[in-house]
């Protein structure tokens, strides 16, 4: 059977929690490397629960799947890669900078959220 909207959007919001609780247990870190302003060696200061790319881009495809209509979803998934940029922008770890699934999902979702035809 397949799931209801309410699951997946229930589901996209348990993935998007998910991950504001490893930004939060991340956060000593996240500071520390934008005090430190040091982009080069971030990696050795930062813990192994600073959420990657994959994590981002999962809890994206979660809001652009879940099978709510109108703008958002949409500004979900934009709102995810607007913070995964911030956080790269703050600790230079490559691991969190947004590639082309990430960009392509937040496309995704506007180009499912039928924002126009309204």
């Amino acid at each position: 059977k397949g799931k209801s909207v309410e699951d997946m959007s229930y589901c996209a919001k348990r993935a998007e929690g998910i991950l504001a609780r490893m930004i939060e247990l991340a956060s000593p870190s996240i500071i520390s490397a934008a005090n430190n302003n040091n982009n080069n060696n971030v990696q050795s200061s930062t813990p192994t629960l600073l959420p990657n790319r994959v994590c981002f881009n999962s809890c994206m495809a979660a809001w652009a799947n879940c099978g709510i209509r109108g703008q958002y979803a949409a500004k979900k998934t934009e709102r995810l890669l607007r913070q995964m940029e911030q956080l790269y922008n703050i600790t230079g770890d490559i691991d969190t900078k947004p590639d082309i699934v990430s960009y392509g999902t937040v496309i995704n979702a506007w180009a499912s959220s039928g924002a126009g035809r309204q």
